[in-house]
């Protein structure tokens, strides 16, 4: 079981491809004027990791999982669960975090091997930016970026 905020489907701007974005159930970072703010304010449901892929598959337009909105690393279980149960079903992977990349590695060298996108580093208002573009996808600040990981890292 894995707690979520709830599920996005057909979510065009999130990632490299059109993905339900799957919203964590917490985050303690509290970024000045962080976009997610209002989610902290909605109750938890408890989930079974394979009804949350379900729902996904069942959208035909979703061509993988966005796991955002909030803190998946708080969530390390379910972070890997989610990751492992949508790669097994052919669905991509896209993690938002707010780590770096090399402690990311060291706390998910796992996921890390794993063909899939992270959009790496905090959002900060005083590197605010509107174009920093990266595979389609429009990042909050200029200290964040996008990469495609995968067993040659």
């Amino acid at each position: 079981m894995v707690a979520i905020l709830g599920i996005e489907h057909n979510v065009l701007s999130d990632a490299p491809f059109i993905g339900a974005v799957i919203i964590a159930k917490e985050c303690l970072h509290n970024c000045t004027n962080c976009i997610n703010e209002h989610l902290k304010k909605k109750k938890p449901i408890k989930r079974n990791v394979l009804s949350i892929i379900g729902e996904v598959l069942d959208n035909q337009l979703n061509e993988g999982i966005i796991l955002a909105g909030l803190e998946w690393t708080y969530d390390p279980d379910g972070l890997r669960e989610l990751v492992n149960v949508a790669i097994e079903q052919n669905l991509q992977v896209m993690i938002y975090t707010y780590m770096e990349e090399e402690q990311f590695k060291q706390q998910f060298n796992d996921i890390y091997q794993l063909p899939i996108w992270v959009k790496f580093g905090e959002y900060k208002e005083e590197l605010k930016t509107y174009d920093n573009i990266q595979f389609g996808v429009r990042l909050a600040s200029s200290n964040q970026y996008i990469k495609f990981l995968g067993k040659n890292n």
